[in-house]
C-alpha cells in the first residue's frame, strides 16, 4: 500500500539515478577511430587530430596498448610508442571528451609611447666631464711644454760651363707652452749659407738669415685667439705681418681682425714702408656630413703713407664622402689715378674646383682666372711689364699700361688604383690674353706597380707639352725599394725628353738620371738626392741633402 509520501520519493530516486548515468557516460567520452599514417623515431603519427577532440594526454588504444598523445595539430597527433609495436595502416580508438574550447586570455593593451616620456634623465656625455690631452698628428706634434724640430738642407750645383755654387740653411721651429692655459711662444727661423755667386751672378742678394715666425699667442697654435709679433700669415689675403691678429667666436663662426707692418719682401727684415689691415669672417664645421667651410676677407694696405691695395675675397667649399666642391672670388678696387688704367672695381680672380672620390678611382677638375697683382708696393720691386701689358709710346717717352692681361687655366686629373697597380694622368691648359700662343698645353701619365716581393716598386711615366718658346715630349721610370722595415727607402730614376725650341732649328735631347735615399729613425729623417743633367742646353750636377730632427 502506497502512502502519499512514497510517490515523490520514488520520482527523486529516478531523477538522481538518471543524472548519475548521464554523468558517467559523459565522463567516459566519445569513442573516436584513429589510423596510423607514419611511424618514425619511436613515435606513431595518427589521424585525426585536435579538430576531432584529441588533446595532449588523450589515451589511444592502439596495437593492444594504451598510448598517450604527446603532440597534436589540427589534423594529426603523435603518440609515444615505448615498447609497443604498430605499423602504418593500423587502426585504433581514442576516447575523447567534448568540452568547450579553452578561453583565450587576451593580453592587456600596451602602454602608449607617450607614457614613457621623461622617465629617464638625459645621459651625460663622457666628454662633458673629461679633459683629454691633445693627440699629436705626427711625431713633431708631441704634447709638452717644449716641442719643435731642427732642420738643415744643403744644395750643390755644378754647371758644365760656369762657376759652381752651393747654398744651405740651418733652421728650427720651436713652440713653448709654459702655462697650463693655451698660451705660448712660437718661433721659426733659418740661417742661410752661400758659396759662389749662383745663377744670378755677382749682383745676387745673399741673405744671412730669415725669421718666418716669432709670436706670442693666446689659444691653440693652429687658430689662436690673440697673436702678437712676426706672423706667418694674417688671413687668406694677407701673408707675413709684423703686428697683431685677434679672433673671437661669433654665433657658430669666427671673426678676426689684424693690423701691422709688412716685412721687406727681399730681405725679410722689419720695414715701415708698407702696412696691412683688415677683417675676416670664417665658418668651418668639420663635424657636419658635408664639412662646410666659408670665409670672407677684406684687406687694405698702405705704401709710403698712402692707401694702396683694397681687396675683398670670398671662398667656400664642401667635402663629402664621395665628392667635394669649392670656389673662390676676389674683387679689387682702384682709385682711378693709378698708372695701370684699371677700373674702379675689378674682378681680379675667380675659380672653381670639383672632385669625385671612389673606392678605387678619383677625378678632379679645376677652372680659374686671374689678373696680375697691381700695387704701388709691387711697382717699386718689379718691372712694369710684370704688372700690365704696355702700350707703345713715342721714342724717349715711357710706355704706359694698356690693360692688365687675363690669365686663365683649366686642369683635369684622374687616377685608378686596384691592389698594387696605380694609374694616374692629367692634362692642363693655360691662356694669357697678351701671349702670342693661343694656349699652353701640358699632360702627363703614370703607371706604378708596388709591393713587388713585399718591398719593391716600379713606375713608368710620360709627359708632353707646349709653351710659348718650346715643345717637348718625354718619358722615364723609377725603380725603388723599401729596406729595413720602413726605415730606409732607396730609388733610382731616369728621364729622357725631346725638346724643340722655337728659336732653334735642331731638336735637343735632355737626359736626367738620379738617385734618392731616405732614412727614417726614431726622431730623425735624413734625405739625400743627386741628379745628373745632360743635353738640352743644361749640363749640370745637382746634389741635395736634408735632415730633420724632432724634439722629444
Amino acid at each position: 500500500m502506497r502512502t502519499p509520501m512514497t510517490r515523490p520519493i520514488a520520482i527523486a530516486l529516478v531523477l538522481m539515478t538518471g543524472s548519475a548515468l548521464a554523468a558517467r557516460k559523459q565522463g567516459e567520452g566519445q569513442r573516436i577511430p584513429v589510423k596510423v599514417v607514419d611511424v618514425s623515431g619511436g613515435m606513431a603519427y595518427i589521424e585525426p587530430g585536435e579538430a576531432a577532440g584529441l588533446r595532449i594526454g588523450t589515451v589511444v588504444a592502439l596495437g593492444g596498448a594504451q598510448l598517450k598523445v604527446v603532440a597534436v595539430s589540427e589534423k594529426s597527433a603523435a603518440v609515444e610508442l615505448g615498447k609497443a609495436t604498430v605499423s602504418v595502416g593500423d587502426r585504433g580508438a581514442a576516447r575523447v571528451t567534448k568540452s568547450a574550447a579553452p578561453a583565450v586570455e587576451r593580453m592587456p593593451r600596451p602602454r602608449p609611447l607617450e607614457a614613457f616620456r621623461a622617465q629617464w634623465r638625459a645621459a651625460r656625455l663622457p666628454a662633458a666631464s673629461q679633459s683629454p690631452r691633445p693627440v699629436p698628428l705626427g711625431k713633431s706634434g708631441a704634447a709638452g711644454m717644449l716641442r719643435g724640430a731642427l732642420f738643415a738642407q744643403g744644395e750643390l750645383v755644378q754647371p758644365k760651363d760656369g762657376e759652381s755654387f752651393a747654398t744651405g740653411w740651418l733652421g728650427a721651429r720651436v713652440s713653448i707652452e709654459p702655462l697650463a692655459r693655451p698660451a705660448g711662444l712660437d718661433a721659426e727661423g733659418a740661417l742661410l749659407l752661400w758659396a759662389g755667386d749662383g745663377l744670378a751672378g755677382p749682383d745676387a742678394v745673399h741673405r744671412l738669415g730669415r725669421v718666418r715666425e716669432l709670436r706670442l699667442r693666446w689659444g691653440a697654435a693652429g687658430d689662436p685667439r690673440v697673436a702678437l709679433g712676426r706672423l706667418r700669415w694674417a688671413s687668406m689675403l694677407a701673408g707675413p705681418l709684423d703686428g697683431v691678429r685677434v679672433a673671437a667666436p661669433l654665433a657658430g663662426a669666427s671673426l678676426a681682425a689684424w693690423g701691422g707692418l709688412i716685412p721687406d719682401e727681399v730681405s725679410g727684415h722689419p720695414s715701415s714702408d708698407a702696412s696691412s689691415f683688415g677683417v675676416e669672417l670664417g665658418y668651418d664645421r668639420p663635424d657636419r656630413p658635408l664639412r662646410p667651410r666659408a670665409v670672407v676677407s677684406a684687406l687694405g694696405t698702405t705704401f709710403d703713407g698712402a692707401l694702396d691695395e683694397r681687396k675683398l675675397a670670398a671662398a667656400a667649399g664642401v667635402e663629402g664622402e664621395v665628392a667635394a666642391a669649392g670656389g673662390h672670388v676676389e674683387l679689387a678696387s682702384f682709385p682711378g689715378t693709378d698708372p695701370w688704367n684699371a677700373p674702379t672695381l675689378e674682378l681680379s680672380a675667380a675659380g672653381v674646383d670639383l672632385a669625385a672620390i671612389g673606392d678605387s678611382a678619383h677625378a678632379a677638375i679645376g677652372l680659374g682666372a686671374r689678373r696680375p697683382e697691381r700695387s704701388r708696393r709691387l711697382a717699386a720691386l718689379l718691372p712694369p711689364e710684370w704688372l700690365c701689358r704696355q702700350a707703345p709710346s713715342p721714342p724717349g717717352q715711357p710706355e704706359s699700361c694698356a690693360e692688365a692681361p687675363l690669365r686663365s687655366g683649366a686642369s683635369l686629373t684622374a687616377g685608378w688604383r686596384r691592389g698594387a697597380l696605380d694609374l694616374d694622368g692629367g692634362v692642363s691648359a693655360y691662356h694669357a690674353s697678351d701671349a702670342d700662343l693661343a694656349a699652353e698645353l701640358s699632360g702627363f701619365a703614370a703607371a706604378g706597380l708596388g709591393n713587388i716581393a713585399g718591398r719593391g716598386r716600379v713606375q713608368l711615366d710620360a709627359d708632353a707639352g707646349r709653351i710659348d718658346f718650346v715643345d717637348w715630349v718625354g718619358g722615364g721610370g723609377v725603380l725603388g725599394a723599401d729596406i729595413l722595415r720602413d726605415r730606409l727607402d732607396l730609388s733610382v730614376r731616369y728621364h729622357l725628353t725631346l725638346l724643340r725650341y722655337q728659336a732653334s732649328v735642331d731638336d735637343a735631347y735632355e737626359h736626367r738620371a738620379g738617385a734618392r735615399a731616405h732614412l727614417q729613425l726614431a726622431a730623425t729623417d735624413l734625405t739625400g738626392d743627386a741628379e745628373v743633367v745632360r743635353g738640352g742646353g743644361a749640363d749640370a750636377v745637382l746634389a741635395l741633402l736634408s735632415a730633420i730632427w724632432r724634439l722629444p
